[in-house]
């Protein structure tokens, strides 16, 4: 299984930085996503069951950014945590894909080389956040008046799409 990527930064005052990986399994879809605006971040594991399928799709996300954790339905809504959804294997395997990811494309703006991430995107790179895109990584991403962004091959508009719709951050905050 191959995982999908989305990372995106966007302009001003209300811009977000936006990260997204996922892996699809026959009709489910399982992955972990983070959102940060200047002052905090929301990030969490989710699973779309029978994303793929020809019935509604289900939306579970972690309660916190812990895929071990309590887990919610999302959509349809319930308010009652469960015991996480996804299979032991692919838990381990988002956990490492999150490591990883955050590793290779991000930093914090509190983390040790924040002064250094920070001053090399120059005047031109996108606004400070809670979290960051790594300098190095910026060149890799497509520049439009909306922000920056990439995607890896693959990559699902469909998932990002339906997270956006139904997810509710406001639930997941991780930093104040």
């Amino acid at each position: 299984m191959q995982p999908k990527i989305y990372i995106a930064a966007t302009g001003g005052a209300a811009g977000v930085t936006s990260a997204l990986l996922h892996l699809e399994s026959e009709s489910d879809v399982y992955g972990w996503f983070l959102e940060a605006t200047h002052h905090q971040f929301y990030a969490a594991f989710f699973m779309l069951e029978d994303f793929y399928a020809h019935r509604p799709a289900v939306l579970y996300r972690s309660c916190a950014n812990d895929a071990y954790g309590d887990w919610v339905r999302e959509h349809p809504p319930a308010s009652n945590p469960m015991r996480c959804p996804v299979p032991e294997g692919m838990v381990h395997e988002l956990e490492r894909l999150k490591s990883k990811l955050v590793h290779d494309w991000l930093f914090f703006d509190s983390g040790a080389d924040s002064a250094t991430e920070l001053a090399a995107y120059g005047p031109h790179g996108p606004a400070r956040r809670a979290v960051n895109i790594r300098s190095r990584k910026l060149s890799r991403l497509a520049h439009s008046t909306g922000g920056w962004h990439h995607w890896t091959p693959g990559f699902d508009q469909n998932v990002l799409d339906y997270l956006q719709k139904y997810r509710r951050p406001d639930r997941v905050v991780l930093r104040d």
